[in-house]
């Protein structure tokens, strides 16, 4: 048992935002649990369970009651002055049937070498220990949920430091629905596949980009997403249904929770981003945006911002992303084409006119309460609208979901989201703020392309002076006439034939088997396939002069013998009856006047009488 709490401990404390290692001072020193404890009033969880059931549309998902509080380090608590001149304050709080517990605190100052903790009963889970780092402007903070109805709250406050914490709690929040599954026995909803599963494969990016959005007794989800300076702004989009009322100061961003295998309930939350400033929002539900600045000083890696797509073109739809009842990540896939709605009643949000939201039927999978603010993707992976509501039954195919046209909000928030004005109708999304936009569609990124406006203009990565767009989309084997395959295209090749004689000597470069007649022995120094003097045809004295460059004046035959044969193959040329080849016809050609005629049959005549 105590291995298994050392591996709880280790565990729990690396979760928490720029938190620091460690154990509370009492517990390093065996002191006593503190006998100092505020209990809260029961609830009524069969009361809050029916409230949640009667919940009017596009509201966010309640997990949490919340205790409005005033519990300070002036009026609440034990202070303990250790032998050093330090102190240490202690509490406890306990909301009796609480899975789970939560602060959020309207003033939060902790000075320097100062430090908060907070664990739970047995304490297996420690949250902690938050320093001076953990100061924000607004003085604002919150703690996350700790396991249990009791948990231990401890502030140590060295001797220099005396009087300067400011620590005032004004919510607790009683965890009645284990919103995050800490007693492993909530079944998940059937809203979707969880993203480890292999149908998920394909949509990592879309899955890296999403997030559960815990607002304090409140869920929703949305997603991070990207900027034409690609410079990694952590800029995050949601519901403004999600965010109405409330201040993202206090909230938290978990971009990790889903689940280690594809049929499992359970997951740990993993680390997350905390804290957030509201940039822009609709302020209703047309369309029923928000745009948050996530102010956390340091952004985990491996997540995807997300890119988008502000076209008013009707979307093809491939999936989406969110965490329905609060549960580990799921998605929802689609392969149809998402149509304007028309207008919405949303009781007590008010309505949304025509045109204001995509309406989606999903192939496989649904949305439920949590689902609100999660990203909808169009067939390229790229954002094209925010849930505000619909089925949530998590029914798929005969229900419909309304996502948030992010065209329609785009005007109000392109000073951020296009800084550069580039007017770009729609960007890739990035993990690192490499830009692999590709706006002409030829294969190459925008950042490495010569023109990304033209497809057929890219880059000469193998140097043959042709353009590897040359056909319209990127192909270093296809970028021009390359008759011998070697991939170069002739523009660029200084051989096109490969024949072994340069073009610019070559009397055909695009036929190997000719080239040029360097020996001058009538036959092409290119015969064989390729350049060679030496092996340009048959050469039977093997003197470099091929076959057909050598001849015996007279010798028509070309048998090597002057007779009367030569005198009949003459006589045949003469007539028309069978004509000589060239070189023949050089022999018989005895006074080489050009001109094959009775002359040259005397000639051979009197060659044989001697």
């Amino acid at each position: 048992m105590k291995k298994i709490l050392i591996i709880l401990l280790i565990l729990n404390l690396g979760l928490a935002q720029q938190s620091i290692s460690g154990l509370p001072y009492s517990i390093k020193n065996n002191f006593k649990q503190t006998s100092e404890k505020i209990v809260l009033p029961n609830l009524d969880i069969d009361q809050l369970l029916l409230e949640d059931q009667k919940a009017l549309p596009a509201t966010p998902f309640r997990y949490g009651y919340i205790f409005e509080t005033n519990i300070s380090l002036d009026n609440s608590g034990e202070w303990i002055q250790l032998n050093n001149g330090d102190r240490i304050w202690r509490l406890s709080i306990e909301s009796q049937g609480a899975f789970a517990i939560s602060i959020e605190y309207n003033q939060f100052f902790l000075p320097e070498n100062s430090i908060l903790f907070i664990s739970n009963n047995d304490g297996s889970m420690i949250k902690g220990g938050y320093t001076n780092n953990n100061n924000q402007p607004d003085m604002l903070f919150a703690s996350p949920l700790i396991k249990g109805d009791i948990m231990y709250l401890e502030y140590y406050e060295p001797a220099n430091q005396y009087g300067q914490g400011i620590i005032n709690i004004s919510s607790v929040i009683h965890d009645y629905k284990d919103i995050l599954n800490f007693s492993n026995t909530r079944n998940s909803r059937s809203c979707g596949d969880n993203v480890v599963c292999n149908s998920a494969n394909g949509y990592e990016n879309q899955i890296n980009a999403t997030s559960w959005l815990d607002m304090g007794g409140y869920i929703c989800s949305g997603a991070m997403i990207n900027n034409t300076s690609f410079d990694l702004t952590p800029y995050y989009w949601t519901a403004w249904h999600c965010v109405e009322g409330d201040n993202p100061s206090t909230f938290r961003f978990y971009f990790n929770y889903e689940t280690s295998s594809c049929s499992g309930s359970w997951a740990n939350t993993g680390s997350y981003e905390y804290g957030g400033t509201l940039l822009s929002d609709s302020n209703g539900m047309d369309p029923d945006y928000a745009l948050i600045l996530i102010t956390d000083n340091t952004i985990s890696n491996n997540i995807f911002y997300s890119g988008w797509d502000k076209s008013t073109s009707n979307p093809t739809i491939s999936c989406g992303v969110h965490h329905p009842n609060g549960d580990p990540k799921k998605i929802n896939f689609d392969n149809d084409t998402a149509y304007s709605s028309g207008a919405i009643n949303w009781q007590g949000q008010g309505s949304s006119p025509a045109g204001s939201h995509w309406r989606v039927y999903w192939d496989d999978g649904g949305t439920y309460g949590g689902s609100s603010g999660s990203p909808v993707f169009n067939n390229e992976g790229l954002l094209v609208g925010q849930l505000s509501g619909g089925s949530g039954n998590c029914y798929s195919g005969d229900t419909e979901d309304y996502y948030g046209k992010f065209s329609r909000s785009f005007n109000d928030v392109s000073q951020w989201l296009d800084p550069i004005n580039s007017g770009l109708m729609q960007i890739v999304g990035t993990y690192d703020g490499t830009n692999n936009t590709d706006t002409d569609n030829d294969g190459v990124a925008q950042s490495e392309d010569w023109d990304d406006n033209d497809p057929y203009v890219c880059s000469d990565l193998d140097n043959d002076s042709c353009d590897d767009c040359t056909t319209g989309s990127f192909n270093l084997n296809d970028d021009g006439w390359d008759y011998d395959g070697d991939g170069l295209c002739d523009a660029g090749d200084i051989d096109d034939d490969n024949d072994g004689s340069i073009d610019t000597e070559d009397s055909n470069d695009n036929n190997p088997y000719i080239c040029s007649d360097n020996d001058l022995d009538t036959c092409d120094d290119c015969s064989s396939g390729s350049y060679n003097t030496n092996n340009d045809g048959l050469d039977d004295d093997n003197d470099g002069i091929c076959n057909q460059g050598e001849f015996i004046a007279g010798d028509a035959s070309m048998d090597g013998v002057i007779n009367i044969l030569d005198v009949v193959v003459v006589v045949s040329h003469i007539m028309g009856v069978d004509i000589l080849s060239d070189n023949a016809q050089d022999a018989a050609d005895i006074n080489q006047d050009n001109n094959i005629n009775i002359i040259d049959v005397v000639t051979i005549v009197n060659i044989i009488l001697g």
